[in-house]
């Protein structure tokens, strides 16, 4: 039977389209503002990102262009010439003529000079190693403090750097040491000394200090009111004091007239006081006495002062002497020094 209502078959089919959209949500009718405004606020977020970013990149450029530009003139404002090169310490060097030089690990050498008659190092701390072949008209030189060291033809020797006279080892050939306390004439030493000590030591050569006449004057008087003494460079006192020292195994005469020259020049530093002690062991019992009033007025509590104080006592007649070592006793209560 039919019921006599019909529904249009468009209009049906039109309402089932319509619901499935809006279960998808992708209905014309009903949209969604609230994703739109997301997706345009992470839009606009972006951008500022983006320009922020080009921002610090551009200063960043900046920067680095001015800091490329100051280093431009300040290297254009440094001076052409360096000065003279260092000598790359622990490694070798070829020179000219096949010489070749080895600065030790902790050399300071600077080339002052290489070309075809020669070279001149300039070493200020550390040793350098030499190497000379034979070549007519080249002269090699090492300059060390006030010292200069020349290769005599061919040679291979060592020179190290000291505060007062270098190390010179000469383990083929001859080299020869001018300056300081060896004068302009200087030693010759060869291979067969091996050291410039042991030639120092062995040498009849008068070493004297030199002058220093581009020094300023510093006059002082000897102990003996002798005529004043010209200005000495004070590493000329070190040098002395040495040259003592190699002299007095061998040479004793002469090594207490340079410990006598050292007390006589008036000067109260550690050489000095050194040469006062070795003046000690080497004069005779009459002389003693006058040294030691020397040392106590020049040094009140010098470092020697007990050694010297035992020879006050014992200069002593019998009753003075005891009261002296009683005292003596009492400032140093652990000295070898007695009666």
């Amino acid at each position: 039977m039919e019921s006599g209502i019909t529904e249009p078959e468009g209009e049906t089919n039109a309402g089932l389209a319509e619901a499935e959209l809006a279960a998808s949500g992708s209905s014309p009718r009903r949209g969604r503002p609230g994703l739109a405004w997301g997706v345009a606020a992470l839009a606009c977020a972006a951008v500022v990102l983006l320009s922020i970013s080009q921002v610090r990149m551009n200063d960043r450029l900046a920067a680095l262009d001015e800091r490329q530009r100051g280093k431009a003139k300040a290297e254009a404002a440094e001076p052409a010439d360096q000065g003279p090169p260092l000598l790359e310490p622990g490694s070798f060097a070829a020179l000219e003529h096949g010489t070749r030089v080895e600065p030790s690990k902790d050399a300071v050498a600077k080339l002052v000079r290489s070309d075809s008659k020669g070279a001149e190092i300039a070493l200020s701390a550390g040793s350098i190693s030499l190497h000379v072949k034979r070549v007519e008209g080249a002269q090699w030189i090492v300059h060390a403090g006030r010292y200069d060291v020349v290769a005599i033809a061919g040679a291979r020797y060592r020179v190290t750097h000291t505060d007062a006279v270098p190390e010179v080892e000469v383990f083929q050939g001859k080299v020869r040491v001018t300056g300081g306390l060896l004068g302009a004439e200087g030693v010759e030493v060869s291979s067969a000394a091996h050291t410039l000590a042991a030639k120092m030591a062995n040498t009849e050569q008068e070493l004297a200090p030199p002058d220093m006449p581009s020094a300023p004057t510093d006059t002082v008087v000897g102990a003996d009111g002798a005529d004043p003494q010209t200005y000495v460079d004070p590493l000329a006192y070190d040098e002395m004091f040495g040259r003592a020292l190699a002299l007095r195994a061998t040479k004793p005469d002469e090594a207490q007239v340079l410990f006598r020259r050292l007390v006589d020049l008036g000067r109260d530093d550690w050489v000095t006081e050194r040469a006062f002690e070795q003046l000690r062991t080497m004069v005779g019992p009459d002389e003693r006495e006058a040294l030691r009033l020397e040392y106590v007025e020049r040094f009140t509590d010098g470092m020697f002062a007990e050694p010297f104080g035992a020879i006050g006592c014992q200069a002593l007649d019998d009753d003075e002497a005891d009261s002296c070592w009683e005292a003596f006793a009492e400032r140093f209560p652990n000295s070898l020094y007695g009666p």
